[in-house]
Formats: structure tokens, C-alpha cells, sequence
């Protein structure tokens, strides 16, 4: 008998609370929610479609059309290393650093001459936030072989 007694109890102020919500206040919810919904997909559209630019290294040139960049490492910690040690500088010290570059849309020629160590400029549109940042790259320019 208590306990029927104290869970009526408890259930009076949940009852009144639910009843003091109106439809004007929840329809102002609805609206708050989805005017910021919109606003977060605008910024991420104008953000997917800015062009930006990155100098760095490759460090890595991979079959599936993407390269690695880093702009933070220097060209004598990569220059006459192996595969092996550069892979171990990469776990090391710059892991989830710099840029993945998707490059399906470069020139043949620009991506043919491209090898590990060189310094570039990438002109790019962002897409995506991970580490390394995912871009899809509109232009690779050589500056340093």
C-alpha cells in the first residue's frame, strides 16, 4: 500500500510539468532546432567548396590515387631514407599529420613525375575532417625536387 501511495505521489509534479508545456513553446523548439540544423549544413557547404592551398613533402604515394602530404616535416628527415625508415618517422613523430590528397582529377603527367621527398604546392578543396586531413586536390605544382 506505501509503495502505491509513493509512486502516485511522485507522479503528481511529472504530470503537472507535462501539462505546463504548451504547443507554442514546442513549435519554438522545433524552429530553434531546425534553423541551427540549416545553419550547420550551409557552413559545412561553404566550407566543402573553399580552395585552399598547402605546401610540404610527400611522404607516401599510394595506389589508390591518394598522396600524403606534410607540410610540419623536413626534407632531412625523409632524404635518402627507406620506405621502412620513413614509415617509422611517420609512427613515430607525424602520425595523423598533414593531408590526405585525393588526385583522380590532376593532370597524368603532374601525378607520373610526383615521387616521395618532393616538396609541393597543393591547391585543394576540403571535404572531409580527419587526421590526416582528407582534400581533394585541383592542382599539384612541383617546387622542390
Amino acid at each position: 500500500m506505501h509503495t502505491k501511495l509513493l509512486v502516485f505521489a511522485l507522479s503528481i509534479p511529472i504530470l503537472f510539468l507535462g501539462a505546463c508545456s504548451t504547443d507554442n513553446q514546442t513549435t519554438k523548439v522545433k524552429e530553434t532546432i531546425q534553423t541551427n540544423a540549416d545553419s550547420s549544413d550551409e557552413q559545412n557547404n561553404e566550407q566543402s567548396v573553399k580552395i585552399s592551398s598547402e605546401e610540404g613533402y610527400i611522404v607516401r604515394i599510394f595506389d589508390s590515387g591518394k598522396i600524403w602530404v606534410i607540410p610540419e616535416i623536413t626534407k632531412s628527415e625523409i632524404a635518402g631514407k627507406s620506405e621502412e625508415e620513413i614509415n617509422k618517422i611517420l609512427n613515430d613523430k607525424y602520425e595523423g599529420k598533414g593531408f590526405h590528397f585525393s588526385v583522380e582529377d590532376i593532370d597524368k603527367e603532374v601525378l607520373a613525375a610526383l615521387k616521395v621527398g618532393q616538396k609541393v604546392s597543393v591547391k585543394f578543396d576540403i571535404y572531409g575532417h580527419s587526421a590526416p586531413m582528407n582534400a581533394h586536390a585541383t592542382e599539384i605544382k612541383i617546387i622542390e625536387e
